[in-house]
């Protein structure tokens, strides 16, 4: 048994750093991470939560604006979506040079897409994985005004 105090003084050690690691990871402080418990919502230096739900992270990219099938009456438009913030987000556009945007913080991003008079099969992807590929197709129908 002379090597108990040993042990437990090592537990209580490897105890106590597991305590810190997690204490003072980012976002791990009682304030940041349930502000419905009371905390104030806020760190020293660092600004107020805006809300006290936390967003759920963005995964994947998607397309809010405009709706796949969408008809319009302008040759513009801007397509509007969601993905990681500072993700790349690319147009394909075959025979020429891809468009890129680059999701803001929160994950907001746009490119303008000039359109073809009838259909417009427009295909967006992060960076350049084909594998995320998502296709919108608009419908161009010049305005007889």
């Amino acid at each position: 048994m002379n090597g108990s105090p040993i042990i437990l003084a090592a537990v209580i050690v490897a105890a106590g750093l597991i305590g810190y690691a997690l204490l003072t990871r980012p976002g791990a402080s009682p304030e940041t991470a349930n502000p419905a418990s009371g905390g104030s919502g806020s760190v020293a230096g660092a600004s107020p939560v805006a809300s006290s739900v936390a967003s759920a992270p963005i995964i994947g990219m998607t397309i809010e604006s405009p709706r796949d099938g969408e008809q319009v009456s302008t040759k513009e438009v801007t397509v509007i979506g969601l993905a990681p913030p500072g993700i790349k987000i690319t147009r394909d556009i075959s025979f020429f040079p891809d468009q890129h945007a680059t999701a803001d913080s929160t994950g907001h991003w746009a490119i303008a897409v000039s359109l073809n008079e009838g259909n417009n099969d427009l295909v967006f992807r992060i960076g350049d994985d084909r594998a995320t590929d998502q296709r919108i197709r608009i419908t161009y129908t010049p305005s007889t005004q």
